[in-house]
């Protein structure tokens, strides 16, 4: 993606016709999540939070926290904790794009009193280019 991530993050890069974070959102918001929080790091912080200010443009709420250096995902979550106090969450990368809604699944994780975690995955013909 360089130059072009040069100068900026790549979750706000054009994907189509919007930036790559709005689908991501929409993703959310698609699936019945309108409480969201954001965790940012890096330089491109103020751009971010200029982008997508308080989430009312997506019908949601938005919260950010920041996360020094490149500390992963559980650090990411941890730094969560005093605004999801406890509830039930759903975690989805800047960088991942998916064309299917899941509101049902959704649903059914937050009415579960015995479901600790839900994942979703795709098959994909050519795995090894993930990693």
């Amino acid at each position: 993606m360089s130059p072009l991530t040069n100068v900026t993050n790549k979750h706000l890069l054009a994907v189509y016709n919007e930036p790559m974070i709005y689908k991501v959102i929409k993703t959310l918001t698609n699936s019945g999540i309108n409480d969201i929080v954001i965790v940012l790091g890096g330089e491109s912080v103020g751009d971010f939070i200029r982008l997508l200010g308080n989430g009312k443009e997506f019908g949601a709420k938005f919260s950010y926290v920041y996360q020094e250096g490149a500390g992963g995902i559980a650090e990411a979550l941890s730094l969560t904790k005093h605004i999801v106090k406890g509830h039930k969450i759903a975690v989805i990368l800047g960088d991942n794009i998916f064309e299917d809604k899941f509101k049902e699944e959704v649903q059914e994780f937050e009415n579960s009193n015995n479901c600790e975690c839900m994942l979703f995955l795709k098959e994909v013909p050519d795995p090894e280019r993930f990693g």
